[in-house]
């Protein structure tokens, strides 16, 4: 029986890297590492990352000639760290890795920064983690474009299109009905939604890009943020972030993170983070069912953006 393939599977990585050929080629390279543990630590859309030693870790491009995207990442460190690094840390890269006979891109690797994502199950929910969200992502979308755009050349505008996720959203839930079963109330939500909210009517400003809580780090003990990685650095709607931080902690949590965001927000702001919230709720456990893994998780997620407190 094939294996069953998510909506949100990244392509297929042009080469295969083994856990003894990513070895191998940092042994080559980075002789001062000891090399006494290496995991791999994540597969993500663009590289699959190890760790080594505990403390460093590499990320190596899904499809060689990507790696040139490194230098692009490190000048985001570098300027969402000089915006928040007081708050957060941030990754930097530390060390250049080079094609060779057993790795043909080039890769990269920076200190594991402490903490555990804020996701995390056994993490509970500290209330305070969102007035450390709050402050980042205030100084994060008060980055002038212009300063951005001279130091990492940000693309083109990335506008949320509601109306097209919406309608995407709906295709996943005809291709897995038994999504209905799990959720129904919120499946008549997606049939008779009205209108997409419209599009953010600006300024765009600076946003992570996937904000999701796997890639907002917390200490364990405390739940204070940490650290962020995984940045895409877009020109956006700042409600694409905000919705993750409703997905994570529910409508009490994501209000106390706008009661501590310096910045104005218009009148559809909680409007379009609500919907683009529950899309992307909905699409994670179409995603899950269709992948055949457990939807527990996601339905939690879900309950947390249509179960309104």
């Amino acid at each position: 029986m094939t294996e069953s393939v998510g909506f949100y599977e990244p392509a297929p990585a042009d080469r295969e890297l083994t856990v003894d050929g990513v070895r191998n080629v940092i042994r080559e390279q980075f002789p001062d590492l000891y090399l006494d543990t290496l995991e791999r630590f994540g597969d993500g859309f663009e590289n699959e990352t190890f760790l080594v030693d505990g403390h460093v870790v590499f990320q190596f491009p899904r499809h060689i000639g990507e790696g040139d995207g490194f230098a692009h990442e490190e000048r985001i460190h570098a300027l969402v760290a000089s915006a928040i690094g007081d708050i957060a840390s941030v990754p930097r890269i530390t060390r250049w890795g080079r094609p060779s006979a057993w790795f043909a891109g080039t890769f990269a690797g920076y200190e594991l920064i402490p903490g555990v994502p804020a996701n995390d199950p056994s993490i509970p929910l500290n209330p305070a983690f969102a007035d450390d969200i709050a402050r980042v992502l205030a100084r994060l979308h008060a980055i002038p474009r212009d300063v951005a755009a001279d130091i990492i050349g940000v693309a083109d505008p990335n506008d949320v299109d509601l109306a097209a996720a919406l309608q995407r959203v709906r295709r996943w839930a005809k291709e897995v009905p038994e999504i209905r079963d799990h959720a129904p109330d919120a499946c008549r939500w997606l049939d008779t939604a009205p209108r997409a909210p419209d599009f953010f009517p600006g300024p765009l400003r600076l946003v992570h890009g996937d904000f999701q809580m796997e890639h907002v780090l917390v200490n364990p003990t405390t739940g204070r943020l940490s650290g962020i990685i995984d940045w895409g650095g877009v020109f956006s709607d700042p409600a694409f972030d905000f919705s993750y931080v409703l997905l994570h902690g529910g409508w009490s949590f994501f209000q106390r993170a706008l009661a501590g965001y310096d910045l104005p927000l218009d009148a559809e702001f909680a409007e379009r983070t609500l919907f683009s919230a529950r899309l992307a709720a909905l699409g994670w456990l179409a995603d899950g069912i269709k992948r055949g893994g457990p939807v527990s998780p996601r339905l939690t997620i879900l309950r947390r953006v249509f179960d309104l407190e």
